[in-house]
């Protein structure tokens, strides 16, 4: 256990710093809330406005360390936490079985999280799992949202296929937990040397750390919550976005991926015309990607962003 800690400290120290970075350096700040603390990544820059970075499913704040300087270099300062139960933050047992509990286990912490360090007229970006949690805490506190961003949400629609309801019902970190070595082979097995931004700066390994920690089923669990088996070859989701779409007073902006293997383009195109339907002010943008375009090809997501911060913020400052 002591060798694991030091060996997270050490690749979380490489996996949040690029090699790259010329505008903007991290500070590592442990939250501490009721209880629980939330780990975070934050620019140590003093530039206003606040933008906060939520990441997906089986991720971590290290998933945005090639989006930093973009985003500080537009005029922001950038926080990003690691979302309850993922990662370096506190992982609480989660044992509830109602689909409304799984959604506030991590919107109800990360709202605290944002009134302890008390950011105000935030620009919220999620992804995935993150693009869930930033639209609930958008629709529960919208005077707290100046802007939101949301890529390749996770749970658009009821349907869920039959693989990835497994592969959530089971999840990843109970496999890493229990399965040792066969578990660790089975991890770069599907994420091999050749998917070159996993890879780089061992995110990898980092991801792999996270995951295989000992302790009982809190973020995953929750997410696996959201999951309703039908029948043993269907399900759904218990709460889909699509259903819960309603108008928002904030600009809301969408990124969908024509490669993503996960949330196909066709479902946020979905969610972009119900947010319209309503009269929300809502943009769409398409990325040649799979599920983590602001990753794999960061430079190309950071053009998408420098043109949705001039139509809907041009008063922000200089623009990289």
């Amino acid at each position: 256990i002591y060798w694991q800690k030091q060996q997270l400290q050490q690749l979380h120290l490489k996996s949040t710093t690029s090699t790259t970075s010329t505008t903007s350096t991290t500070i590592d700040q442990i939250v501490h809330l009721d209880n629980i603390h939330i780990d975070s990544e934050i620019t140590s820059s003093q530039q206003q406005p606040v933008m906060v970075l939520l990441h997906g499913h089986s991720m971590s704040a290290a998933f945005f360390y090639r989006n930093f300087d973009h985003y500080t270099s537009m005029g922001f300062k950038v926080y990003a936490p690691d979302l309850l139960g993922w990662a370096r933050s506190s992982r609480p047992e989660f044992v509830s079985g109602q689909p409304d509990d799984s959604v506030q286990f991590f919107v109800d912490s990360f709202a605290q999280w944002v009134d302890e360090l008390n950011l105000d007229n935030i620009f919220l970006v999620g992804h995935s799992l993150g693009s869930y949690v930033a639209y609930e805490y958008a629709c529960n506190y919208p005077s707290k949202v100046k802007h939101l961003t949301l890529i390749t949400p996770a749970a658009i629609t009821r349907h869920v296929s039959w693989y990835r309801a497994f592969y959530f019902s089971l999840t990843p970190q109970r496999i890493a937990r229990r399965l040792g070595l066969f578990g660790l082979i089975l991890f770069f097995f599907k994420y091999p040397n050749t998917m070159e931004p996993y890879v780089r700066h061992n995110i990898r390994d980092y991801t792999w750390l996270l995951s295989a920690q000992n302790g009982y089923g809190s973020g995953d669990f929750a997410f696996s919550n959201m999951i309703q088996w039908t029948s043993p070859w269907e399900a759904q989701c218990r709460s889909p976005l699509l259903e819960k779409v309603k108008p928002l007073p904030m600009p809301v902006c969408l990124v969908g991926a024509a490669q993503d293997s996960l949330v196909s383009l066709d479902m946020v195109v979905q969610l972009f015309e119900a947010f319209a339907q309503i009269g929300n002010r809502c943009s769409l943008y398409s990325m040649n990607s799979d599920h983590c375009p602001h990753f794999e090809d960061a430079q190309t997501f950071a053009s998408i962003m420098e043109t949705e911060i001039r139509r809907c913020a041009p008063w922000i400052g200089k623009v990289f």
